[in-house]
């Protein structure tokens, strides 16, 4: 597609039930979306139905609860009941990331398929590996979501009593990261000779060992995967440390970030942080992770997000809701209306808050309760954003254009119905804008974003 006009990038990550806490109570919402294997197949359809630019895969490697047999019973969470009242409903199970990857590449074409893979954990080798291999079979389609991780429990689960500092962690991933690259670059693209005739398979001069000896790792090289399509396939990374910063800024392609406080400011940090490595900022893309609720009308939309709200199973909780927005709300009633119980105006910053669930209701006039079930059942640094296929249209055009992003990471609050909404009512809307492909026209995850194919070290 011809445009003059900056193109809106969109992702999707994929949650089992969708991204409120609560929705897997939904009639409409399958109840084993976890190991589906059609559910997960008709999400990716779905995505591609709307030409997003990839799909991308959390990962955890400890479980979110802990067996009553080891922390006793009173202790654990065994009902789902509980269990949702504490947000983990959705982190009870979690398939494994590249895996699903391999299995949604054999029903997709175009869409990349962004993994996570954790690098205080997984060895640089078989990462690079993996993830060439993959890359070769999808036709150059594969990125990866870099993290650090921060969990003791998953520590365990390697032989490790607690899981590294963070400067530890990020010491490594940088490591890490240098390893992968130096791996993907073992094979000059031209290895291949292919002379029948002259008995001549590939040219050994293409080969390249890595001799890698450092803090971390040690890794000889070559890898026996030649360069994939991409040759480096391109990395993802979140966080809001400094080192996390330093890292996104150093190697990250997509940045995955809050949206909170003043969005303009940290964009051009971000920005800038990645000219400062000799980087084209241009090609350095921060999207945020967004909940749509998108209907066919305004009225619709904000009814639709009261009905998903309200299958929450949080009690009302005054003294955390209290805390929350930094007021005394010990002993007021639930059904009393937020803005007879405190001055909004006066709570600075946290305001914020209470400005989004008023958005997210479409109405200025709701309860204690209905405000602690929206503080209680979605993380407050990716905000709703609820109406029309047109009305959100104008938020994210609005947005792309004041350069608060680059592109948005769709995250459904339930499934699947709420994914196709977004394709069928907002997506129609972007394009009549110019701000968002008409069609496939590039098939890498790379050449979705215009990012170049990297040189190869020893090509170079």
């Amino acid at each position: 597609m011809s445009t003059d006009r900056r193109q809106l990038r969109v992702g999707f990550s994929i949650w089992p039930y969708g991204r409120h806490l609560s929705s897997w109570r939904l009639p409409e919402v399958p109840i084993d979306g976890e190991f589906n294997a059609s559910f997960y197949r008709r999400s990716v359809e779905t995505c591609e139905r709307g030409l997003f630019d990839y799909y991308f895969i959390g990962s955890a490697l400890a479980s979110a609860v802990e067996p009553a047999a080891r922390v006793g019973d009173n202790a654990g969470v065994s009902t789902a009941r509980e269990a949702t009242r504490r947000g983990i409903s959705d982190r009870l199970f979690k398939p494994d990331a590249l895996t699903t990857a391999a299995w949604l590449a054999g029903y997709s074409e175009h869409i990349g398929l962004v993994p996570t893979i954790n690098s205080s954990y997984a060895d640089p080798y078989d990462t690079a590996r993996q993830t060439a291999t993959l890359d070769h079979f999808t036709g150059g389609r594969v990125g990866i979501n870099v993290v650090a991780g921060r969990s003791d429990e998953a520590a365990h689960n390697y032989g490790l009593d607690k899981h590294l500092s963070n400067e530890e962690r990020f010491d490594r991933a940088d490591e890490w990261t240098e390893v992968l690259r130096g791996l993907w670059d073992s094979w000059e693209p031209d290895w291949f000779v292919g002379d029948k005739e002259a008995g001549v398979f590939f040219d050994p001069s293409k080969a390249h060992a890595l001799d890698h000896e450092g803090r971390f790792f040690r890794v000889a090289g070559p890898m026996n995967v030649p360069a994939s399509p991409q040759r480096h396939v391109p990395l993802v990374h979140a966080g809001t440390s400094e080192r996390s910063f330093e890292y996104g800024a150093r190697y990250a392609d997509i940045r995955f970030i809050p949206f909170d406080g003043d969005q303009k400011a940290y964009y051009a940090d971000q920005k800038a942080r990645a000219a400062a490595f000799g980087r084209d900022p241009e090609q350095y893309f921060l999207m945020p992770g967004i909940t749509f609720y998108a209907a066919e009308s305004d009225a619709e939309a904000h009814a639709l997000f009261r009905r998903v709200h309200e299958a929450s199973l949080k009690p009302y909780d005054a003294v955390a809701l209290g805390k929350t927005l930094g007021a005394e709300l010990d002993g007021i009633d639930g059904s009393t209306k937020v803005t007879d119980a405190v001055d909004v105006a006066a709570l600075g910053e946290r305001a914020q808050v209470v400005e989004r669930a008023f958005h997210g209701y479409g109405d200025d006039g709701i309860t204690l309760a209905e405000l602690d079930r929206f503080v209680g059942n979605g993380p407050m640094l990716q905000p709703p954003v609820v109406g029309s296929g047109a009305s959100i249209a104008d938020w994210l055009e609005q947005q792309l254009e004041e350069r608060t992003l680059d592109g948005v990471v769709v995250m459904p609050p339930f499934l699947p119905d709420a994914l196709d909404s977004f394709v069928d009512l907002v997506v129609p809307e972007l394009q009549r804008r110019g701000v968002y492909r008409t069609s496939y026209e590039t098939h890498t995850l790379r050449e979705h974003f215009g990012l170049p194919l990297p040189e190869n070290r020893h090509a170079a």
